[in-house]
């Protein structure tokens, strides 16, 4: 009997030794609403910045997407003056192979005259 009863004061004693540390030292975290408010608050500016900043690079982007439209046009107009220059050359060229030693002496005199 005795055992009996040294397992339940035991119990007992622990029992009361949870329930106190709960109440007494167990503190639930208090929750502070205008620290939560001010995190939002700064954090949405934060957002709002990086959104201005994601705009003005947006706006570089097709400004850029633009300047890189026109350069391509530019160089393909340049690219078919080569292009016919390169012709007229190699025309040119095959016409001077083409013409013999005495042609191209009254070619240079007529031109220089």
């Amino acid at each position: 009997m005795m055992n009996k009863n040294y397992i339940s004061y035991i119990f007992n004693i622990i029992l009361v030794g949870i329930i106190a540390y709960l109440l007494f030292f167990n503190n639930k975290p208090t929750v502070d609403i205008k620290e939560y408010t001010d995190k939002i608050d700064s954090l949405s500016i934060v957002i709002e910045t990086n959104n201005k900043k994601l705009d003005s690079l947006s706006n570089l982007e097709n400004q850029q997407e633009t300047n890189i439209k026109n350069l391509k046009e530019q160089l393909n107009v340049v690219s078919n003056k080569n292009k016919n220059l390169k012709k007229k050359y190699e025309q040119e060229m095959a016409r001077y192979d083409s013409m013999s030693d005495n042609d191209i002496t009254n070619l240079f005199t007529e031109t220089f005259k």
